[in-house]
C-alpha cells in the first residue's frame, strides 16, 4: 500500500503531537498486503469479517482504497476490464464503504516500505533547526550505530526517538535483504548494537516492533549468531508467519 509524501509529512507532525496512534495488528497488516490481489466479492467479504473481529478503522480504509482501485480499472477499461461483470457490485460497495470511513486519510502505518519513505521526507517536514541538525548527523554518518550512540547521550524527545527507530528499522531491513548483509551505513555486526540502542531511545512503541521483525529477518536470512543472542536477550526471538513469507519472497527475487 502506497501513501503520498504529504501523508508522510502529516505523520511526522502527528508524531510530534503524540497523536500518531498505534500500529495495526499483524492480521490487519497482512490483509493490507493482500487486498489488491482479491476479487471484489472476496475483498468485501474478508474486509467485513476482519472489521468485526479487529474493530480497526484501518481495515475500512484498506477495503475502500482497494475498491476504488477496482472501480478505476473498470472505468478505464470498460468491457475489457477483468472486473467488468462486477461493475455494479463495485460501485455499490464503494458507496457503502465510504460511509464506514470517518476520515478518508492515508494509513501511513500500513504503507509499503514505510521506514524508507519516512526517512526520505523528514528533511522536508516540520522539524526544528536543532532536530534538523541531529538528523543530518544521522544521514551523513558512515556508521549509523556510532551516530546514534552519540545521539542518545543527550535527552531525546519521544517523537524524535520514533524517527530514529524508523531509521534503525530501515537499516536493519536493508541488511536483511542484502546479499552482502550490509548497507552503506551499517554492517551485519551492527545489528545487535542497533537493537541495544532501542532501550536507550525508550523503546519507541510504533517502530520498535518493526525493528524487531527486521532483526528476525536478518537472523533468518543470514544466520547471524550475535543477532540471535540479542533478540533472545530481549525476549523477541522468532518470526511471525507473514515475515517468513516476506523473507522467502525477497530471497526468490533478484538480489
Amino acid at each position: 500500500m502506497h501513501v503520498t509524501e504529504d501523508a508522510l509529512r502529516r505523520f511526522v507532525v502527528s508524531l510530534r503531537k503524540g497523536a500518531a496512534g498505534t500500529e495495526s495488528s499483524p492480521t490487519v497488516r497482512d490483509f493490507a498486503e493482500r487486498a489488491h490481489k482479491l476479487d471484489p466479492r472476496s475483498l468485501v467479504r474478508e474486509g467485513t469479517a476482519l472489521l468485526k473481529k479487529e474493530e480497526d478503522a484501518a481495515i475500512a480504509r484498506v477495503v475502500l482504497r482497494a475498491l476504488r482501485g477496482l472501480r478505476g480499472d473498470i472505468e478505464e477499461h470498460g468491457d475489457h476490464s477483468e472486473f467488468a461483470d462486477e461493475a455494479s457490485f463495485v460501485r455499490r460497495a464503494v458507496s457503502t464503504w465510504e460511509k464506514r470511513v470517518d476520515d478518508d486519510g492515508e494509513d501511513v502505518l500500513l504503507a509499503d516500505n514505510l521506514e524508507s519513505s519516512l526517512v526520505a521526507v523528514v528533511p522536508s517536514s516540520s522539524i526544528t533547526p536543532a532536530e534538523e541538525k541531529a538528523w543530518k548527523v544521522l544521514v551523513k554518518s558512515r556508521r549509523l550505530a556510532t551516530a546514534l550512540m552519540a545521539l542518545v547521550k543527550k535527552p531525546v524527545t519521544p517523537w524524535f526517538a520514533e524517527l530514529a527507530a524508523a531509521y534503525i528499522g530501515r537499516e536493519v531491513t536493508h541488511i536483511a535483504k542484502s546479499s552482502r548483509a550490509e548497507s552503506w551505513q551499517s554492517k551485519l555486526d551492527d545489528v545487535p548494537v542497533l537493537l541495544g540502542l532501542l532501550p536507550e531511545l525508550g523503546n519507541p512503541p510504533i517502530f520498535t516492533p518493526r525493528v524487531l521483525r527486521a532483526a528476525n529477518l536478518v537472523l533468518l536470512c543470514h544466520k547471524h549468531a550475535p543477532t540471535r543472542e540479542a533478540l533472545a536477550a530481549m525476549g523477541t526471538l522468532g518470526l511471525p508467519p507473514r515475515t517468513r513469507r516476506a523473507s522467502r519472497a525477497s530471497s526468490d527475487g533478484p538480489r
